[in-house]
């Protein structure tokens, strides 16, 4: 059974369609992030005809995320400050400037705002406003950290095993970090499953 949104739904189809209801539970107390999610939709509502003539119902819009933002944010493992929805709200609004200039790409824009390591180069300001604002670092905060449990980044290298009167010191060491490693490996695989059930990301919506 498909999540409900917590977020970042469909704005396409939020729009497009007016205020389109979704399934989900009602608000419970673990919601986190509400007001911080109907700001920034509210700029994505604002923005977003910029990108096209389907989402020129920015009241139907707001109102649609009234309601969806009380699920919170995807990201229930972090509550954002003012700060950092006002640095989110800023990234659109400088996406908007991209689109409006008619910049094909966000990084062929003068002054876009930064990206997040893993966002494709050929992401266009109106992906990032009506489908991905994650994808913008400063709203990566929205989205929950994919966790990578098959990278194992303190494996004893070789040179560690051998030389002179260390031998069994290195040996100890190496255990142990294998150990550490498994227990690292085990907890990160269950953090991961665990987190798979949240929202959808920056939907346009």
């Amino acid at each position: 059974m498909a999540a409900p949104v917590r977020l970042l739904g469909a704005l396409g189809l939020a729009l497009a369609a007016g205020a389109l209801a979704t399934g989900g539970p009602s608000c419970g107390t673990d919601a986190v992030g509400v007001d911080a999610c109907r700001r920034i939709e509210a700029k994505r509502c604002e923005v977003a005809p910029t990108c096209s003539a389907d989402y020129k119902d920015v009241d139907a819009c707001n109102d649609y995320f009234r309601d969806q933002c009380l699920h919170g944010i995807e990201n229930a493992d972090r509550s954002p400050s003012d700060s950092d929805v006002k640095g989110c709200v800023d990234a659109i609004a400088k996406a908007a400037e991209c689109a409006k200039s008619g910049a094909k790409t966000l990084v062929e824009c003068a002054g876009h705002p930064d990206l997040v390591q893993s966002a494709p180069p050929t992401l266009t300001p109106c992906e990032a406003i009506t489908k991905s604002p994650d994808l913008m670092a400063a709203c990566a905060f929205l989205a929950k950290p994919v966790v990578d449990a098959g990278v194992l980044t303190d494996a004893p290298s070789e040179a560690s095993d051998g030389a002179g009167g260390g031998g069994g010191a290195s040996s100890s060491s190496s255990s142990s970090s294998a150990s550490s490693s498994s227990s690292s490996s085990s907890a990160a695989s269950s953090s991961s499953a665990g987190g798979a059930g949240g929202g959808g990301g920056a939907g346009g919506a």
